[in-house]
């Protein structure tokens, strides 16, 4: 709907317009923006159902495209589950038998590994045994020792006390003679 200029007369009347020509100017005025609403509002709702068409067509193409490179990518890992059976070790006999190979080696390993744990774990436990009877011995040894000291200690303290008791009793004597000889 284009809009068009137009100069709209109306007639004169006494004191202004003639009131006929102007209400049916303001009517033609409200049914052309009435159609015009109506047209505008078929085109809002016609966009609309175009626009969810496209919508949709553009979602069913992206699924379709995501489906096929689904499929590609299902074929592409069949045909590369195919080549891996192709190469496992139950499908290659020399495979097979490398591995039956490196299987007996680790089991032998391990065994070896187990006996010298055990022969290692003999000699830890020997070596403890060995070192808790030197230990036991070196401290009755020391314990000896120790009340050896202790009863020398106990002799030199009472010859410590009798030496002590002996000059306390020289002290007495000699101050006894000095103070004997002072007076005389």
């Amino acid at each position: 709907m284009g809009k068009k200029n137009v100069l709209v007369r109306f007639r004169s009347a006494m004191g202004g317009f003639h009131k006929g020509d102007v209400t049916k100017y303001v009517v033609k005025l409200h049914e052309e923006y009435k159609a015009a609403l109506a047209e505008l509002e078929e085109k809002c709702v016609a966009l609309t159902r175009e626009n969810e068409t496209l919508r949709q067509a553009v979602e069913l193409e992206r699924l379709t495209e995501l489906e096929n490179q689904n499929r590609e990518l299902t074929r592409k890992l069949e045909a590369l589950e195919a080549k891996a059976e192709e190469l496992s070790v139950s499908g290659n006999p020399e495979l097979r038998e490398k591995e039956l190979e490196a299987y007996r080696r680790a089991e032998a390993m391990e065994r070896r590994a187990s006996q010298r744990y055990q022969q290692v774990k003999g000699q830890v436990e020997q070596i403890s045994d060995a070192m808790v009877h030197d230990l036991s011995g070196t401290v009755d040894s020391a314990k000896n020792a120790l009340e050896a000291i202790g009863s020398q200690l106990q002799l030199l303290q009472n010859a410590t006390e009798q030496l002590q008791a002996t000059m306390d009793t020289g002290v007495e004597k000699l101050e006894t003679m000095a103070s004997e000889a002072m007076d005389h």
